[in-house]
């Protein structure tokens, strides 16, 4: 299935999500460059490189860049344990944003993650995002709770996060 973009007439690919090996140095830069582009637009800081390698370095981590035409576009790191994971952060550049993209790459995940035997994915998403919200809530997650003052923004600024929780069938 291709989608085609807000922004212009043509027509994207489906992406391709590369695994992203712990451990190497690039690796940990790219995501790191990737989620601060990703991020930027919120007022939100992104995470540095070593920030990146801790990250893949822990127990379940999976990450996998999101490759749109031969270029990475986004990333997923999704955290597993046994039948349980978390979705720590996903993120598309600003330049793609809204187009569809990240909601592929999550889907396609959430595919994989059921044919892995997981049963429940947990989230957590800035209360004030309302566009991950929507692709959250449009993917059949639902809330179970808040955490209050749980990002800072840029500029100080705390913003309550929403716990999301959805349960997958398995395949």
């Amino acid at each position: 299935m291709t989608r085609t973009p807000k922004s212009s007439k043509a027509v994207w690919p489906l992406p391709v999500l590369e695994p992203v090996m712990a451990g190497v140095d690039a690796a940990a830069e790219l995501l790191s460059a990737l989620h601060v582009a990703a991020y930027a637009p919120q007022r939100e800081a992104g995470w540095d490189s070593a920030a990146m390698t801790a990250l893949l370095a822990s127990p379940g981590m999976e990450a996998h860049t999101i490759i749109l035409e031969g270029k990475p576009a986004g990333f997923t790191m999704i955290r597993r344990i046994l039948d349980e994971a978390e979705i720590v952060t996903i993120g598309v550049i600003p330049a793609l944003s809204g187009q569809g993209i990240g909601r592929r790459a999550l889907e396609m995940r959430l595919k994989s993650l059921a044919m892995c035997g997981v049963r429940t994915v947990f989230l957590e998403v800035r209360k004030d995002n309302e566009r991950a919200i929507r692709l959250y809530r449009g993917l059949g997650f639902a809330d179970i709770g808040a955490r209050k003052d749980y990002y800072t923004t840029l500029d100080n600024h705390k913003v309550d996060a929403l716990c999301m929780r959805r349960d997958l069938v398995p395949c």
